[in-house]
C-alpha cells in the first residue's frame, strides 16, 4: 500500500491565461447576443415580408378579381350589342327578302304583261286591207312594250342590287356570329377563372405561364375590331334600308307608270273598235243604197229594153208601110207627104233607137260598175267585221294585262297565264289552211 505509485496526466496543450479566458467569454457572450438579436431582426422581417407580401397577394387578387369582373362586362356589353345587332340583321334580311320578291313578282307580271301585249299586237297583224293601219292603238301598245322593256329593266336592276345586299349583309352577320363565338368562348375562360380560390383543386403549376401566344392583340385593336364590326353592320343595315325603301318606291311607280300607259292603250283600242263599228256601220248603210240604187237601175234597164221593144215595132211598121209604099208604080208612085212623114219618122225612130241603146249600154255599165263596187263595198264590210272580232279579241285578251296586276300569281296560275292563247277568226283559218289540216288529223 506504502509502495504504491500515483502519476498525474497533463494536456501537452499551452493553457490560457484568466483574462484570456474572461475575454472570451465576454466576447462569446456578446456574440450569443448578436446572434439572438440578429435571428429576432431576421424574425421580424420574415414576418414583415410574409404579412407584406400576404396583403400584396389579397390586393392583387382582389384587383385582377375586380379586372376580369370588368372585363367580363366589357365582354358582355358587347356581346349584348352584337346579339341585337345579330337580330336586326335577321329582321332586316326578312324584310329585304320579303321586297326582293315582291320586286320579282312584279317582274314576273311584266314578263306576263309583255307576253300579253305581243300577243295582243300578233292578233291585230290578222288584219286585213285598208284596216291594215298603224293607227293609235298600235303606237300606243309599241310604246307600252318598251315602258314593259324599262321597267322590267329597271325592277331587275333592283332585285340584283337587293341580291348584293342580301349577300353582304350575310357576310356581316358571319363575321358578327365568329366574334360573338369567341366572346363567348372568352366569357366562359373568364368566368370559370373568376371562379378558381387558392383551394380549387384545378390549380397547379404551368410552364411557362407568362409566355405571350402568337396573334394576341392589345385592349385597343380588340375594341376597334368589335367596333368596326358593329359600324359595319350598321352602315350595312342602313344601306339596306334605304335600297328596299327605294325597291318598294320603284314598284308603286313602275306600277303606276305602267297603269296610266296601259289606260291610255284601253281608251285608244276601245276608241279604234268604236271607230271600226261606225265605219262598218257607215259601209252596211252604203251597201243598201247601192242595193236599191241597183234595184232602181235594173228597173230602169227593164224600162229601157221595152222602150227599144217598142221602138223596134214602130220601127217595123214604119219600114214595112215604106216597103209597100214603094210597090206603087206609074203616076201613083209619087214622093208625097206621107213618104215625108214616114221617112221622118223612121230616122226618128233610128234616132231614138241608137239613143236608147246608147243609154241602156250606159246604164249597163253602170250596173256593172255598182256590181263592182258592191263586190268591194262586201269585201270591206267583210274586212271591217273581221276587224272589229280582232279588235274585241284584243280587248278580250287586254283583260288579262288587268288581272295580271291585281291579283297575286301563283305557279300555276302563271302558267296558265303564258300558255293563254286566243283563236283565229274563222275565216282567216279557212285561208291559212288551218280547218283543212285539223280534219285531216
Amino acid at each position: 500500500m506504502l509502495g504504491k505509485i500515483t502519476c498525474r496526466l497533463e494536456k501537452p496543450a499551452e493553457k490560457k491565461n484568466k483574462s484570456d479566458w474572461e475575454h472570451f467569454t465576454w466576447n462569446f457572450s456578446n456574440l450569443a447576443e448578436q446572434q439572438r438579436e440578429d435571428t429576432l431582426r431576421i424574425r421580424h422581417e420574415g414576418r414583415s415580408v410574409r404579412n407584406e407580401s400576404g396583403i400584396q397577394a389579397r390586393w392583387d387578387t382582389h384587383r385582377n378579381n375586380n379586372r376580369i369582373r370588368d372585363r367580363i362586362t366589357e365582354i358582355d356589353n358587347w356581346r349584348v350589342a352584337l346579339e341585337q345587332t345579330v337580330s336586326t340583321i335577321d329582321m332586316e334580311l326578312r324584310k329585304l327578302n320579303s321586297a326582293k320578291e315582291a320586286v320579282e313578282q312584279a317582274v314576273e307580271v311584266k314578263v306576263i304583261d309583255m307576253d300579253i301585249v305581243n300577243e295582243i299586237m300578233s292578233i291585230r297583224e290578222q288584219r286585213r286591207g285598208n284596216d291594215y293601219v298603224e293607227d293609235e292603238a298600235q303606237i300606243e301598245l309599241a310604246k307600252e312594250t318598251c315602258l314593259i322593256k324599262e321597267t322590267r329593266n329597271i325592277l331587275e336592276g333592283k332585285g340584283q342590287e337587293a341580291w348584293h345586299q342580301t349577300a353582304r349583309l350575310q357576310e356581316v352577320r358571319q363575321h358578327i356570329l365568329r366574334d360573338l363565338s369567341e366572346k363567348v368562348v372568352s366569357l366562359e375562360i373568364d368566368r370559370y377563372l373568376l371562379g378558381l380560390t387558392e383551394t380549387s383543386t384545378e390549380i397547379a403549376f404551368r410552364p411557362d405561364p407568362l409566355r405571350v401566344p402568337k396573334g394576341m392583340m392589345t385592349p385597343q385593336a380588340w375594341e376597334e375590331q368589335s367596333r368596326y364590326n358593329k359600324v359595319r353592320a350598321d352602315c350595312e343595315l342602313a344601306n339596306s334600308i334605304k335600297l328596299r325603301e327605294a325597291m318598294l318606291l320603284t314598284i308603286d311607280q313602275t306600277y303606276m307608270t305602267l297603269k296610266a300607259q296601259r289606260e291610255v292603250t284601253d281608251f285608244t283600242m276601245r276608241k279604234r273598235l268604236h271607230e271600226i263599228s261606225k265605219s262598218g256601220s257607215e259601209l252596211y248603210h252604203h251597201k243598201e243604197k247601192i242595193l236599191q240604187e241597183m234595184c232602181k237601175v235594173e228597173k230602169e234597164i227593164r224600162d229601157i229594153e221595152d222602150s227599144l221593144l217598142d221602138k223596134t215595132n214602130k220601127m217595123k211598121l214604119v219600114e214595112t208601110r215604106l216597103e209597100h209604099r214603094t210597090y206603087r208604080f206609074g203616076v201613083e208612085l209619087t214622093r208625097d207627104d206621107c213618104q215625108y212623114g214616114l221617112s221622118q219618122e223612121l230616122l226618128q225612130l233610128r234616132a231614138v233607137t241608137k239613143a236608147l241603146q246608147n243609154k241602156l249600154d250606159d246604164t249597163k255599165k253602170a250596173l256593172n260598175m255598182l256590181l263592182g263596187f258592191l263586190q268591194q263595198l262586201e269585201t270591206e264590210i267583210e274586212n271591217k267585221n273581221e276587224a272589229k272580232t280582232i279588235e274585241q279579241m284584243a280587248l278580250d285578251v287586254r283583260g288579262r294585262v288587268a288581272a295580271s296586276v291585281d291579283t297575286p300569281l301563283t305557279k300555276t296560275d302563271r302558267n296558265i297565264a303564258l300558255s293563254a292563247t286566243v283563236p283565229v277568226p274563222e275565216d282567216r283559218r279557212k285561208q291559212t289552211g288551218e280547218i283543212g289540216r285539223t280534219c285531216g288529223k
